[in-house]
């Protein structure tokens, strides 16, 4: 499978949270798959961290949190000798209104993960989800607050789409200053399908213009549920067109 990327032209990968859980399981498993993927001259310079019930930053339960934070600290580290820059990590706001004390939970788990963060080099990018407007405003002012080099946010374009009243541009504009990695990819706006760009209604030669204009942001991510060369090379025409600045990232 790595051997066919590579004859389509990709050289960047998204380290996945499946190689974290199986790393869980069977000790060492990560390091063989590093192994294959610098040996086709591949990087991973991102990586999407575990996520699921009672893997959210703002996990309540005192025992699923402590499991929690410490499987998000080993992670961490194990990614850090691979080259991973940017760790995407789900705030885990669902509710119509976050309360304070989801939030204190969140703040509680920066204040234990930003010190590993700083460690390994790596930048937690809290990605946006399901959230009010105002409590995508107060996550913005949070990462503000803290002012850390190892603290940024994550774009979601088909989180955006589907449940922001300000739409994928929109959302971009509002936090292009934090922005360090995004997650790309395409729906109708009724509902989080995972499509690549075309399949949907989000206007992408406006998104990857605002995009690419945002100062911090290290790279930009696929990730629709089409895993074919068609849907790779729709994102990397997106990257490279006259109308977004010929610019890949």
């Amino acid at each position: 499978m790595l051997r066919e990327l590579c004859s389509w032209g990709v050289s960047h990968l998204v380290f996945p949270p499946c190689w974290g859980e199986w790393e869980q399981q069977r000790p060492g498993v990560m390091q063989g798959i590093a192994g294959k993927i610098r040996q086709l001259g591949l990087q991973t310079p991102a990586a999407h961290a575990l996520w699921g019930k009672g893997l959210d930053m703002s996990c309540l339960e005192p025992e699923p949190r402590r499991q929690m934070l410490a499987q998000h600290a080993a992670f961490l580290r194990s990614l850090a000798p691979l080259g991973v820059s940017t760790y995407t990590v789900h705030p885990g706001i669902s509710e119509p209104e976050t309360t304070p004390e989801q939030w204190n939970a969140i703040r509680r788990s920066l204040d234990t993960l930003l010190p590993v963060a700083a460690e390994t080099g790596i930048v937690l990018a809290l990605e946006n989800g399901h959230e009010s407007l105002d409590d995508l405003r107060y996550l913005s002012a949070l990462v503000a607050e803290y002012r850390h080099a190892n603290l940024g946010l994550c774009f979601d374009s088909g989180h955006a789409n589907s449940y922001s009243p300000l739409g994928a541009v929109g959302m971009v504009q509002l936090l292009a200053d934090q922005l360090v990695t995004c997650h790309l990819h395409d729906n109708y706006g009724t509902g989080d399908d995972h499509n690549p760009p075309g399949k949907g209604n989000i206007p992408w030669t406006e998104l990857v213009q605002a995009l690419q204009k945002c100062p911090n942001l290290r790279h930009a991510e696929s990730e629709a549920g089409d895993w074919q060369r068609p849907a790779w090379e729709k994102f990397q025409a997106l990257w490279t067109s006259p109308a977004t600045s010929g610019t890949a990232i």
